[in-house]
């Protein structure tokens, strides 16, 4: 019996999602700087790796032991307390820190995240058609490519980690892998916590899977002991989350106070109280806004995958007794409770929380079209057709996303490159000006990965952008040569203040890439004048 004319198209549609995908990430890396977040997580490991303290951001300059890297900066935020830590130091041990070293790394784990994707449905349903697929379908995902290239978020180690453990979970559901499979298992689920506090969403999902996995056989007479084996994953995930900063804490030593840090850190009880404050309607808009940003227009391929295959999982688990079936529907089930866990208690905005439910979700729905295949003449029929369609979808949107970013960055006159001349031309220009001294600059700290490469000592401070009451509005800081400001700053309301230390000639414009308060990315360089401070107070302060 001839093949299916469409299985004929599987093979191109596979490589044109490839191509299109890494189309889109060069794109990211050569258009999108760095965001905000990405370098103050990147900065604790690359102070790690230079010697230095990984909260040396929180403190002052001669209170620690510094990083003996050229550039040190200040910033409010505690972010030493994650497993990211030590693992992206160890890689900054091999290639040295920078904005493309940061880059290739999650380049690197963005197709290792692909590929577990599809080893996790083929550890189940054994179909190859359906694993590729699912690992394609996962690495044109535009919001993983986003996160992983142009950003150093923990969001992308959290899903690898918890691919991993799935991978390992599905073996031990299964009954395969042996010991193996139940270490594996029980050394991921404790290293999973540490990665960073948002693994909680992926901790819910996979614990929630376990644990209808088990009532599953329980129904079905199976005994204590393979109970304990089922959720001692689970368990070990929660009691790790439970003490996991004691744990960092030995992992990842800092010698800067406790009560220093706790500045930088966001207080879990004061946060739930917010939400309950804000009302479920509020709620309700966050997690929609957060859902329609993972799956926007360039991820429709992606949202129609995981719809019709959860669909096709609660449709086969009422009609045909199938184990792997089975699984689909309850990892399915897992993701929605980890969907309702974030909903309760996840108090951030950033889409990249939802990326590991959005990612463990499509392995469940291509498992469930796996079986399908077997059980369903339809599917049998369609399943083909219906993956070469989405696949040419997922491509062709990549192509225009990839468009769509070199004409909006183009236009702006924004690029990773542009970028660092403006930096490195206006240091230049002030190391000149000021031989025999640090170039100090108060502002965007996230710069830092731009201006390793230099010999220059370079010193960043960065206050708090939130919008100073108007008893506190200062003036810039003296001891600084540069004010750099980015669009991070024009989203906390600083645009009055810059204004203000304009027309009274404490600062210069000297270079701008994009249109702050226009653009997504913008950087705006200033010099600072020695000027003293007129109708203002304060100094200069982190949190």
């Amino acid at each position: 019996m001839p093949r299916p004319r469409a299985s004929h198209l599987m093979l191109p549609a596979m490589l044109a999602v490839i191509a299109t995908s890494l189309i889109l990430a060069f794109m990211y890396f050569v258009n999108v700087p760095m965001s905000p977040d990405g370098g103050w997580y990147a900065y604790p490991a690359y102070a790690w790796a230079n010697g230095g303290d990984p909260s040396e951001n929180l403190a002052g300059f001669e209170t620690v032991h510094r990083t003996t890297g050229n550039v040190i900066a200040m910033f409010g935020w505690e972010n030493r307390s994650n497993l990211t830590v030590p693992a992206m130091g160890l890689w900054f041990e091999l290639l040295p820190a920078s904005a493309a070293s940061i880059a290739l790394l999650g380049l690197l784990q963005w197709l290792a995240i692909a590929m577990l994707a599809s080893l996790a449905v083929w550890t189940v349903s054994k179909d190859w058609l359906m694993s590729a697929f699912a690992g394609l379908i996962t690495l044109s995902d535009s919001r993983l490519i986003a996160e992983a290239i142009s950003d150093a978020r923990p969001d992308v180690p959290v899903l690898l980690v918890a691919l991993g453990l799935l991978v390992a979970m599905l073996l031990v559901a299964e009954r395969r892998g042996g010991i193996l499979a139940i270490l594996a298992a029980v050394a991921l689920a404790a290293a999973l916590p540490l990665v960073h506090v948002t693994s909680a969403n992926a901790i819910a999902a996979l614990s929630a899977f376990l644990v209808f996995r088990a009532f599953d056989e329980w129904r079905g007479g199976v005994r204590l002991p393979r109970l304990a084996i089922l959720l001692l994953p689970a368990a070990v995930m929660c009691v790790t989350f439970l003490v996991r900063q004691p744990i960092l804490d030995w992992l990842v030593p800092t010698s800067v106070p406790a009560s220093v840090e706790a500045l930088g850190q966001h207080s879990l009880v004061q946060k739930l109280k917010e939400i309950v404050a804000s009302g479920f309607t509020h709620k309700l808009s966050m997690e929609i806004a957060r859902w329609a940003h993972q799956f926007h227009p360039a991820n429709l391929a992606q949202l129609i995958a995981l719809l019709s295959g959860v669909a096709i999982a609660v449709w086969l688990v009422r009609s045909v007794k199938d184990d792997a079936v089975r699984l689909a529907f309850l990892l399915a089930a897992g993701v929605v409770s980890g969907a309702v866990v974030m909903f309760a208690v996840d108090p951030h905005h950033t889409s990249g929380h939802a990326l590991v439910l959005a990612v463990v979700g499509y392995s469940a729905a291509a498992i469930a079209v796996a079986r399908a295949r077997i059980h369903a003449t339809l599917a049998a029929r369609y399943a083909v057709p219906a993956a070469v369609a989405l696949l040419l979808l997922a491509a062709g949107l990549k192509l225009v996303h990839a468009g769509i970013i070199e004409a909006r960055y183009a236009r702006a006159g924004i690029s990773t490159a542009q970028l660092t001349s403006a930096l490195e031309s206006a240091i230049t220009e002030t190391a000149a000006a000021f031989p025999g001294s640090a170039v100090r600059i108060e502002g965007a700290s996230e710069i830092w990965p731009y201006l390793t490469h230099r010999g220059e000592r370079i010193e960043i401070v960065d206050p708090d952008r939130e919008t100073f009451p108007g008893s506190k509005v200062r003036s810039p800081d003296h001891a600084a040569r540069l004010l750099v400001i980015s669009d991070d700053h024009y989203k906390w309301g600083w645009q009055p203040i810059l204004n203000g230390w304009r027309q009274a000639g404490l600062i210069t414009p000297l270079r701008e890439i994009g249109r702050c308060g226009e653009t997504s990315r913008c950087l705006e360089i200033y010099r600072i004048e020695n000027k003293s401070t007129v109708g203002t107070t304060g100094t200069s302060q982190l949190h």
